[in-house]
């Protein structure tokens, strides 16, 4: 059976392949079990974007249970699907749905290093791209469960907003680095512009017409961007054909769920890679809300920002 042939040899970490030990194995750390060859790429990505962003990075695998509310194929996935969470510099979160789940002592819910997990997994040239190679055992280190800044939401009970063009966030990072560059100290970006709300999404519901209490329409009313930020326009409902301006333009609707989205998101958005550089112009991020949290569903991936600190808070 296929192996990672340079797993033992950084960070003290180790792994193995069907079972098979390999150099650097388990001294009573953590380990993550990871059950195909696309689980074992992307965790490898998201870990090594992470540590690029902040050495100190964390990395949170939470299993899920058969039937999660919010996995539109949930009644076909198998076992050993995961949450993994990526934290960032910027306070939100990134998350990746992958086949990986914890692989010792029965939790499913566990903390440790982003670099050992980048070291174990290897560079991505060398993550072998045959199906036997897995299920694989990643010996990740020490649990750092403790050093977790807050928690993260659960599933089920979110309410999509809308969809707004990815392109929308990436000329808001572009402009905001550009601000950066005048601004920024030896603190880093400046938490003024960090905390700023670039971007207010708007959506509607049918009122007693659609059957479906709460459910969204097929487009937003509406959408605002932050004057700072955007220069002072609003990017409304007429930027997309078919769109109305406003909640309450048009008979039969109400005022629906409102998201309000800081730089924070943004760049945590666009750091970790989850949409393109250059997005074509019906690139969508898909924008929910649950109570003080807010989600941004990008391509690649998902950021989950709330209310508070800069961090997430319990």
């Amino acid at each position: 059976m296929a192996t990672m042939s340079d797993a033992g040899a950084r960070g003290g970490s180790g792994a193995s392949a069907g079972g098979a030990s390999v150099a650097g194995a388990s001294t009573g750390g953590e380990s993550l079990v990871v059950h195909d060859v696309a689980a074992l790429t992307n965790l490898g990505v998201l870990a090594r974007k992470a540590v690029a962003l902040d050495a100190q990075a964390l990395i949170r695998v939470r299993a899920l249970p058969a039937g999660s509310p919010d996995d539109l194929v949930a009644a076909s996935r198998p076992a050993g699907v995961a949450r993994v969470w990526a934290t960032t510099p910027f306070g939100p979160v990134a998350c990746r749905t992958m086949a990986i789940s914890p692989g010792r002592g029965g939790r499913d819910d566990v903390v440790v290093r982003a670099d050992a997990v980048s070291a174990v997994t290897g560079d991505a040239r060398s993550v072998p791209q045959i199906d036997a190679a897995v299920p694989m055992t990643l010996e990740c280190g020490a649990a750092a469960d403790s050093s977790w800044p807050g928690s993260v939401p659960v599933d089920g009970g979110w309410t999509v907003v809308d969809a707004v063009p990815a392109g929308v966030f990436r000329d808001l990072e572009t402009q905001a680095r550009g601000v950066a560059k005048e601004e920024s100290g030896p603190q880093g970006l400046p938490t003024s512009l960090l905390d700023q709300k670039v971007l207010t999404v708007r959506g509607a519901r049918l009122a007693d017409t659609s059957g479906n209490e709460g459910g969204l329409t097929a487009g937003a009313a509406g959408r605002e961007r932050g004057a700072t930020a955007a220069a002072g326009r609003e990017r409304g409902a007429t930027a997309a054909a078919g769109r109305e301006v406003g909640p309450t333009a048009a008979a039969g609707r109400e005022v629906g769920p409102v998201a309000e989205i800081s730089m924070r998101e943004v760049f945590a958005l666009c750091a970790m890679g989850f949409i393109p550089v250059k997005p074509s112009t019906d690139e969508p991020v898909r924008v929910s809300v649950k109570g003080r949290w807010r989600r941004l569903d990008g391509r690649f991936g998902s950021v989950y920002a709330s209310e508070g600190l800069g961090v997430l808070p319990l």
